[in-house]
């Protein structure tokens, strides 16, 4: 029985790019890059590769994890990620302390960001953790239109007015982590519960392959390193 189950979900069928979880970087499938950095933890986990297609759970034990095939109406484009993890979950047979999500297209995602953010989890007064990196935040100089008809400022009302450099800090949602505790699974059906901690990942290590426009803004960046 793990302390840590990690679940790593990998479909088949993609709209941006068929197969695209068996793409290599460095030699390696988005795949193997997932569940190696997992193991290069050397925490108490258990790996588990969640997918409908032959090709993709052999791919999950090459790199040793355990392997879960999951129904095909958890298979199309409508599955929603908290649907397969409860699937994952509720064929484990215990209960771990966290649940943990690893997206396959974070190939840059390394051990050393899962054992921080698992820290992070352990340590703080949440209930699940989510990876973030800065983004812009001219998205607070933005207005939306009250029930009136007015302006107002999505942040305050003298935030559109105001220079860039004076506003805070703004994060996105990566992809690359999510950390829950299974109450949180079973009693509110997603990912993120109501004490959600950032786990601040830097842009390198953030980014995200899920489109073709993806894949040749990666290979520039790795042709000019």
């Amino acid at each position: 029985m793990a302390k840590y189950l990690v679940i790593v979900p990998a479909r088949a069928s993609s709209k941006g790019i068929r197969f695209k979880n068996l793409l290599e970087i460095d030699g390696k499938s988005l795949i193997g890059h997932a569940i190696s950095a997992a193991r290069e933890t050397e925490l108490d986990i258990d790996i588990v590769l969640s997918s409908e297609n032959d090709h993709i759970l052999k791919e999950g034990l090459k790199f040793g994890a355990r392997v879960h095939r999951r129904p095909e109406h958890l298979s199309s484009d409508t599955s929603t990620t908290i649907s397969v993890v409860k699937d994952v979950l509720n064929a484990t047979n215990y209960i771990p302390e966290l649940v943990v999500v690893l997206q396959p297209t974070s190939p840059f995602r390394t051990s050393k960001d899962i054992v921080s953010s698992i820290q992070l989890a352990e340590t703080t007064e949440c209930d699940s953790v989510i990876s973030v990196c800065e983004t812009s935040n001219e998205i607070l100089k933005s207005f939306y239109i009250n029930q009136n008809g007015f302006a107002e400022g999505i942040y305050t009302d003298d935030a559109p007015f105001s220079p860039r450099q004076l506003l805070p800090k703004v994060y996105k949602a990566n992809g690359a982590i999510f950390i829950v505790t299974p109450t949180v699974i079973e009693q509110k059906n997603r990912l993120y519960g109501d004490q959600l901690k950032p786990f601040i990942m830097n842009k390198k290590n953030s980014l995200d392959i899920d489109s073709h426009e993806d894949l040749i803004d990666l290979n520039y960046k790795l042709f000019v390193k």
